[in-house]
Formats: C-alpha cells, structure tokens, sequence
C-alpha cells in the first residue's frame, strides 16, 4: 500500500467490519465458521443469572436456584473451552448475525431447566435460533421450561438425568403421595415427563447418566426412556 498517497488524500482506511459486511453472507458464514473454531464439536456452557427473568411478570421468578450445576466434563469433556466472540460486540450488524450463527451451530449446556426458562425467556435471538442442546433435568419448573422449548427450533437433544431428576414429581404424583406411600421414585414420575414427551421435530435425541449407575435408575430405564423420546419428540411440528 502507498502510505504516502493515503497520507495526502487524508482518508483513514475503512474498518475491517465495514469490509465484512459487504461479503456475500455464505462467506461471512464460512468466517464465522473458523472465527469460532467450528471445525471441531464445541459445547457452550451456559451462564447462570442472578437477575430477576421476565418470567416474573406471570408469578414466578428465577434469582438463582437449588439445583446442582455439576460438572459439565463428565460428558462433554474438553470441548467447552473458551470461545472468542469479540466481533460480536463491535456493532449491531455483528453482535446479531454473529450470536445467531454461533446458537444455531453449537451445542449449549444449560444446568437445570430453570436456567433454560430464563435464557429462553430473555434472550430473543438465542430462543429463535438454538437447535442443540444439552441440559440437566431437573429443578422446580421443569414442565413450564420444557413447555417453552416447543417455541424453540430444536434439532439435536441431550438429556442428562440423575438422582437429581426426580427430586421434583409431576403434580399428579404429588396429589398421589399425600395418600399412598411410596418407597421408590421412578423417571417417568419426574417433573416436565409429560411436557418433554410433547416436543416435536428433534432430529436427534439421547439420554445419558449423571453419576455411578448404583445411584440412578437402571441402565434399562435410561434405554426405555431414550427410546420413548425417539418415539415421541422425533414426530414433526404441526404449525
């Protein structure tokens, strides 16, 4: 470049941004793309919030919670490392098209349903364009969270459950407990089983075991409900 020709004409070069913008977008898609390390399977975990959800406003609020946020390594392992989204923030175009492509591409990790409700709820371009995830089931408002999910465009579904998911029963469960006793929990009396059954047009679902198998349900149970949401969330979405 002539710096002297640039010196006299006394107009700065235009911004590396500006310049982006006007490539055709399959190859600022392809940047993106290498922007974001995407050769390779990325898993985002997902932030915790200590703000009050726009949730709120229909009786219900998320400041923190009690559910356990474990590990995310036991089953993703080091595919969730740091992930430069820089370029996201240096303008409006960007900060839009960049998070979009990213929530579309990756896997997200959420740590209980209540942190899905509250990102889902407050997150506008992170509801209308994440299509992979993995969450842990469990928390108070599982059935109100996994509700939410048939708005989002899901294709590809982790479920990860534990002895933590059935800490919460189904309410009609709840209503039987008050008059029959009962010694054991079983998976299909979780809260948010009959709402997670009602998700349609995931291409792609597993289950997968938290903790030592002694602990849990049966390997059985684990098979029996992936394949039950095979049947189920595989269905397509009627509009």
């Amino acid at each position: 470049m002539d710096l002297s020709r640039l010196q006299i004409s006394g107009n700065p070069p235009e911004p590396l941004e500006s310049r982006l913008q006007t490539l055709p977008r399959p190859v600022r898609y392809r940047i993106y793309w290498h922007y974001l390390g995407l050769e390779w399977p990325r898993v985002l975990t997902v932030p915790r919030s200590n703000i009050y959800s726009d949730y709120a406003r229909r009786g219900a609020y998320y400041l923190g919670c009690g559910c356990p946020g474990l590990d995310a390594s036991y089953w993703i392992g080091d595919r969730s490392r740091i992930i430069d989204t820089n370029l996201a923030y240096t303008s409006k175009f960007f900060s839009r098209e960049v998070l979009t492509y990213m929530y579309s591409k990756m896997a997200l990790y959420f740590q209980c349903t209540c942190t899905i409700l509250y990102h889902t709820s407050t997150n506008d371009l992170l509801s209308t364009s994440l299509e992979r995830i993995i969450f842990l089931w469990t928390g108070f408002i599982a059935d109100t969270a996994f509700a939410a999910l048939r708005h989002v465009p899901l294709t590809r579904m982790t479920v990860v459950i534990g002895a933590f998911t059935t800490i919460f029963l189904t309410r009609q469960e709840a209503l039987f407990r008050r008059f029959f006793l009962r010694k054991t929990t079983h998976i299909t009396q979780a809260l948010g089983i009959f709402e997670l059954l009602e998700l349609r047009g995931i291409e792609s679902v597993r289950v997968v075991c938290y903790g030592y198998r002694v602990a849990l349900m049966s390997e059985e149970d684990r098979q029996c409900l992936e394949h039950l949401l095979v049947e189920h969330v595989t269905r397509r979405r009627v509009e």
